[in-house]
């Protein structure tokens, strides 16, 4: 059974910010606003879902900032993250404190997000970068090859420095064949 996090259905600085988990995350969260699905979790009173996410996983609750910290977990490479959170003296207090900041002011966190990054929130794709590196990478392939090929007759020719029948007769000379 994949963890489930329920949010604020009616928030749409939380809706905004839900797909670009779901981009993240991919299948492997089920993601459901609590004012559809609060009945699949009776243990949980309504004002906790109002107040924050919540994030169902093997028997658990976690709910604020930890929820965040156990979404960015789910990708290769970011568990330091969650063990950051879990272990580090200060961390946690402090990410909890922005957390409930900004869960308290979501339409100004709204404004934010959407005058920083539009309509949609977008995990960063690197195309750009990715595609200049490898032209450049292309581009010093070519200059290498070009400079290679204007020296090798001058390195290994039948009149270059190192002539190759001449090197060729002399092993055969000391080895054999």
């Amino acid at each position: 059974m994949r963890p489930v996090l329920v949010f604020d259905g009616d928030c749409s600085f939380c809706r905004i910010w839900i797909g670009y988990w779901k981009k993240l995350t991919g299948d492997k969260v089920e993601y459901v606003p609590y004012q559809t699905d609060a009945g699949r979790f009776p243990d949980t009173p309504v004002s906790e879902f109002q107040k924050a996410v919540q994030l169902f996983e093997g028997g658990a609750r976690y709910s604020g900032a930890e929820v965040v910290f156990h979404l960015l977990a789910f990708r290769p490479g970011n568990a330091w993250a969650l063990w950051l959170y879990q272990i580090v003296p200060g961390v946690s207090a402090i990410t909890e404190a922005l957390y409930r900041f900004i869960a308290a002011h979501r339409n100004a966190g709204y404004r934010v997000t959407r005058a920083l990054w539009g309509s949609q929130v977008e995990p960063p794709q690197y195309t750009i970068a990715s595609s200049l590196f490898a032209r450049a990478i292309a581009l010093i392939y070519l200059f290498a090859f070009v400079s290679f090929g204007r020296q090798v007759r001058g390195l290994i020719g039948a009149q270059g420095i190192q002539p190759v029948t001449e090197f060729f007769t002399e092993v055969m000379r000391q080895i054999g064949s």
